[in-house]
Order: structure tokens, then C-alpha cells, then sequence
């Protein structure tokens, strides 16, 4: 339970396979201060067809604290010749992120996305979230949420 000037984070994953376009959601969150107080948020979401991540978000699973195990994604841009991924970060600094440009052609853009976690990150739940960013300004940068749960050695 939060107290007051306490933050907090709220995750919203909406499936944008179901989906193309834009698509405005409502959340919904309940507090109670005192009393029971509702608060709105409004989210927008963009699901394009022509683009695909594959698998869809970096998931690790358990590892053991003190591994260095590596993830990789392929995404998929078509008919975007000129796409180039710019940029790519991750808010955590226990990821490393490394792009590969696999493919370029006139039909599609292939690029391996590969996420590292480092030795020293510690024991518990990681939720994150690596952004590229591009040289289209119809998509700035895309966002490729990543899990983990990291478990002290025996």
C-alpha cells in the first residue's frame, strides 16, 4: 500500500496482435484515503502490420544470480527500406542491448535484437522495458517489455 507522496507504477500490456491501428483504452484504479476514491487514466496504443517482433518481448525467466545469460528478438519492418534502429537503450542498467542488422531490402528490414543481463544484478523480480528509436518520425520508438527473476545461488 502506498502512502501519501509515495510513487508507484502501473503496467498496462494491451495484445496489439488483436488490433491495427489506434486503439484508446481507459484504466481504471482505486484508492482509499480516508475514503474510496476512483481515478482514470487514458492510454493509447498503435499496433501496425507491418511491423513484428518475434518473440514478442524478452522473457528470461529464472536465472541465477552471477549468469550472464543472453535473449534475442528479430523484428520485422515492411516495405520500410530506409528504416534504421538509431538508437537502443534500456531504462535498467543490468541490460545491455546490442542491434544487428540482419536484412535489407526492398520488401522488409530484419534486425536481431539481443538483450545481456550482467552478473552483479540482484536477486528478485526485474520488469523493464527496452526503447529502440528510429529514423521514421511515424514511429520514434518502439518498446519491447523484458522480464526476469533472478535467484540467489545456493
Amino acid at each position: 500500500m502506498l502512502q501519501p507522496k509515495e510513487e508507484g507504477k502501473i503496467e498496462v500490456f494491451l495484445d496489439t496482435r488483436l488490433f491495427i491501428g489506434t486503439k484508446p483504452v481507459t484504466v481504471y484504479v482505486q484508492t482509499y484515503e480516508k475514503r474510496l476514491a476512483e481515478h482514470r487514466f487514458w492510454v493509447q496504443a498503435n499496433s501496425r502490420d507491418d511491423l513484428a517482433f518475434s518473440p514478442d518481448r524478452f522473457d528470461f525467466g529464472k536465472i541465477t544470480r552471477g549468469n550472464t545469460p543472453t535473449a534475442h528478438l528479430v523484428m520485422t519492418m515492411l516495405n520500410q527500406p530506409k528504416l534504421q534502429v538509431t538508437a537502443a537503450k534500456c531504462d535498467n542498467t543490468f541490460i545491455q542491448i546490442k542491434v544487428q542488422e540482419r536484412e535489407r531490402g526492398a520488401k522488409q528490414t530484419t534486425c536481431r535484437i539481443s538483450a545481456t543481463v550482467a552478473a552483479d544484478t540482484p536477486a528478485g523480480e526485474l520488469r523493464t522495458e527496452v526503447e529502440l528509436s528510429t529514423n521514421n518520425p511515424a514511429m520514434p520508438s518502439l518498446v519491447v517489455p523484458v522480464t526476469i527473476v533472478v535467484e540467489k545461488p545456493n
